[in-house]
């Protein structure tokens, strides 16, 4: 490997110090999702109205639509990153009369806009609270006729972006992006739901499927009709599953495909995770009805059975043919196949395993 690669850097490109890779969004954002659009009164003026699908814009709008319909409203989607601040950051965001952005805070750090350096910087609790009463600075005009008026920063309101990959969509390596201010519903949801899956899967959070809708909902006042759409993430991995992921989650072990369930239990089989989380260790309201669970309570009775006969009869010789039957046992209760040629797979490499013992054992 290049020097230049192991301390951080890549040929062709500049680099510096300070860059965080990890922090770093590595994917384009090809479009925007919206919930809303603009509508024209009798008056012919515009004015916003939800909606309880996912409309996309951008140059890629129309490949997103001829793919999932004219009105999807639930997507299958991936975050790239495990991080929030990344793809899925909240903040409040401070606007004057126009709509321009102000000022940004995530309730301990804030940023106004600084019209002389043209950016956002940094400031005090203090400097914050003079803007929200006076307003901030801004220049006006040119050369001798230039003056500074203060422009009031009047819409304080919660806003939550996700960036995430859709994976209906084929052909297209980027994220779309969404954003939401609806504090009472939709950003509580999310973000309960973003944390809680990156405290249990750690640095895979950005391998776990989700499923993101949208629908109306009905407003609750008294005398109001009132609906908005309110936006739901589910991931779609099970409890068990997700208590895998927490087991590994301290570890180097990051997996290069997707996580849903069937994938998981497809790591189960060929041994990259080991299920260590037992039935009794599962809360009563995260366990299934007892009609559904006869598979499950089957395997439990299988491995206790087994359990006690082995300490009573010895153990059958490793081999093969053992290791095709257990195989195909666990294929016979989880009720999934086995494809013909894994079989062969693994027979093949039990049998150079074998052979090298072999020889080693008659050196």
């Amino acid at each position: 490997m290049n020097n230049n690669e192991t301390n951080g850097s890549v040929p062709g490109r500049i680099y510096n110090r300070e860059d965080n890779k990890e922090n770093q969004l590595e994917y384009p954002i090809i479009g925007k999702i919206k919930i809303g659009e603009k509508k024209l009164n009798e008056q012919g003026k515009e004015y916003p109205s939800s909606i309880d699908y996912f409309r996309a814009t951008g140059s890629h709008a129309e490949q997103f639509h001829q793919i999932l319909g004219e009105k999807p409203n639930k997507l299958r989607i991936v975050f790239p990153s495990p991080f929030p601040e990344i793809c899925c950051s909240q903040r409040i965001e401070g606007r004057d009369s126009d709509g321009n952005l102000a000022a940004i805070s995530d309730g301990l750090n804030h940023k106004l806009w600084n019209d002389k350096e043209k950016a956002y910087l940094p400031v005090s609790d203090k400097e914050l609270e003079i803007a929200k009463t006076k307003g901030i600075p801004v220049i006006k005009g040119y050369g001798q006729n230039a003056k500074t008026v203060y422009i009031q920063v009047k819409n304080w309101a919660e806003r939550l972006t996700m960036r995430f990959i859709v994976l209906e969509i084929k052909g297209l390596l980027g994220v779309w992006e969404l954003s939401t201010n609806g504090v009472a519903s939709s950003i509580p949801n999310i973000v309960s739901v973003f944390d809680r899956m990156a405290d249990l899967a750690g640095r895979n959070m950005n391998k776990v499927v989700f499923d993101l809708s949208v629908a109306f909902a009905k407003g609750q006042k008294p005398g109001s009709m009132s609906r908005y759409p309110v936006l739901s993430l589910v991931p779609n991995i099970g409890y068990e599953s997700a208590m895998l992921l927490n087991e590994y989650k301290n570890s180097d072990v990051v997996y290069n495909r997707l996580l849903t369930d069937d994938t998981i239990d497809r790591l189960l089989l060929t041994g990259e995770i080991q299920n260590e989380v037992q039935p009794e260790n599962i809360p009563e309201q995260a366990k299934m009805d007892d009609s559904e669970t006869t598979n499950e309570n089957r395997i439990v009775e299988t491995k206790s059975e087994q359990t006690t006969k082995s300490a009573t009869k010895k153990k059958d010789e490793f081999t093969p043919d053992t290791l095709k039957n257990w195989v195909k046992e666990v294929a016979d209760i989880t009720g999934d196949a086995i494809p013909e040629q894994m079989l062969e797979s693994l027979d093949h490499a039990l049998k150079a395993v074998t052979n090298y013992k072999k020889s080693d054992m008659n050196m």
